[in-house]
């Protein structure tokens, strides 16, 4: 295996090393944890693809990215006593394209493909720097971390038959809708480096992050009524994992539902709910997604799994949430290419274990989930905004949520993203999106639909990360196999 690293600069810089201001951070950037967001895609390349020729334009195409959007070359750095981020701009930065070449280390083309790209092969580790990969959500965090931090960083990993882009991007500078768009700007001018065309104009409005903080910072009476009103996000300082915890094995597995099978899902998560001791009736004849119904059924069917691991008290309760991209939410609505954190935590109502798990409490469970997504209204943004401006260190604000190595579940959303609509760098657009080898427990990352590329009744896909054996006992499970089959 050969590599090496490129620094690619803004053309503009020209070994400069005066500094530009700073970008100060909006207080939506605060919530999230201190990790990068990890993306991989794969795409086919014919035997005589020029590899040269790729990495120069995508070279090209990303210093024109830079001298559009500067900050995605700077690094983040912490106010130690405030706990407040900016990005700070030195014209010496630069991003890190990592150039590999792998036909000998990394499986090739066709045998991803055989397999429906699974994530658990797709190693983090081997795609990207370690710089970016070495803490995990839920467990250690960047959060305390002095050093400066580079917003991003890429790796071209060239295999059989195909091209591997991996490329991470600091959680506090951008969400992974951040990160879609910021790929889709790098596409288009790569795209436009190999036709020795025109690049498109920035757009100032894709970095514009003043609608994402408060206006004013809320007295001690404001905040405690924002406080009593937000459920999503607690205040609590980090504490270090105890000395004697020893992490369990975990499992990454890849999921597929077909669409046949999602519609047969969806009638009937949309039935006529049964009745819980602190519902009633109450969501009768009210809609659902199709998301609605399968966040519901996974949840359900991962809460079963975990029983024997677990072994909770039935009455004790547990809780679903998600990520909802804010961008189409806000009024206005965001730029669709806003690169920064815009995606709010939907979480729903605790419910007795012993309800979540009953199959004939499906429907009420999808109307759960569709009541917290709709509680995300512009609003409850702008509170939120508000509450996380008058929080002394945003450090300690932590998601109110059990769901690592607990009875509560964790679902990251990405279907809505455009890599396979946008992602076009010159040689075609990619055929998988996934994130590399996520190690997490109580977590499911929902994958863009591949329909229009694998065709039949190609559905949706997630990858389901869960305590190993309880990732085995979710295999076996009749009534998930009902709708959904684990790909290898």
């Amino acid at each position: 295996m050969s590599s090496r690293v490129l620094r690619v600069f803004p053309p503009s810089r020209n070994g400069d090393s005066n500094e530009q201001p700073g970008v100060v951070l909006s207080d939506m950037d605060h919530i999230l944890h201190g990790i990068y967001v990890l993306l991989v895609e794969v795409f086919r390349l014919s035997n005589d693809a020029d590899q040269d020729a790729i990495v120069d334009n995508m070279r090209k195409g990303l210093e024109y990215t830079l001298s559009q959007y500067p900050a995605v070359a700077g690094s983040l750095q912490r106010d130690k006593e405030t706990g407040r981020l900016a990005v700070e701009i030195n014209m010496r930065d630069s991003v890190s394209m990592h150039i590999v070449h792998a036909e000998t280390e990394l499986p090739s083309y066709a045998q991803l493909e055989k397999r429906h790209f699974p994530v658990a092969e797709l190693d983090a580790n081997k795609l990207l720097p370690k710089l970016v990969t070495t803490n995990e959500l839920l467990l250690s965090p960047l959060e305390g971390a002095d050093e400066k931090q580079p917003i991003a960083v890429v790796q071209l990993n060239f295999i059989h038959g195909g091209l591997i882009l991996g490329a991470a991007l600091h959680h506090n500078f951008c969400d992974g809708y951040g990160a879609d768009a910021f790929l889709s700007v790098w596409a288009e001018n790569a795209r436009a480096a190999a036709a020795g065309s025109p690049t498109p104009p920035g757009d100032p409005a894709y970095m514009e992050r003043t609608r994402l903080t408060a206006i004013h910072r809320p007295d001690g009476l404001r905040f405690k009524t924002l406080s009593d009103g937000i459920s999503t996000w607690k205040i609590v300082p980090r504490a270090p994992l105890p000395a004697e915890f020893k992490l369990p094995a975990l499992s990454s597995r890849m999921w597929h539902f077909p669409t046949s099978k999602l519609a047969l899902l969806k009638a009937a998560a949309s039935a006529k709910p049964g009745l819980l001791d602190n519902g009633g009736d109450d969501f009768a004849g009210s809609w659902i997604s199709t998301f609605d119904a399968v966040l519901a059924f996974v949840w359900q069917r991962v809460t079963v799994a975990k029983l024997p691991f677990l072994k909770p008290d039935l009455d004790a309760h547990s809780i679903v949430a998600h990520t909802v991209n804010t961008r189409t939410r806000m009024s206005p609505p965001l730029a669709d290419r806003f690169m920064g954190n815009a995606v709010a935590i939907a979480r729903a109502e605790p419910l007795p274990i012993r309800d979540v798990i009953d199959p004939a409490n499906l429907s009420r469970l999808a109307r759960l989930v569709r009541q917290a997504t709709n509680a995300i209204t512009p609003q409850a943004l702008d509170e939120l905004a508000e509450w996380i401006s008058g929080v002394d260190d945003p450090r300690n604000i932590q998601l109110n949520l059990h769901s690592f190595l607990g009875m509560d579940f964790l679902a990251n959303s990405w279907h809505q993203m455009r890599a396979y609509a946008e992602h076009d760098f010159g040689f075609g657009l990619p055929r998988a999106l996934r994130w590399p080898s996520p190690a997490f427990d109580g977590y499911v990352c929902i994958f863009p639909s591949r329909a229009h590329i694998v065709g039949g009744d190609e559905g949706l896909e997630m990858a389901i990360c869960l305590e190993e054996q309880t990732a085995k006992r979710l295999m076996v499970d009749e009534i998930m196999l009902q709708y959904a089959s684990p790909r290898f």
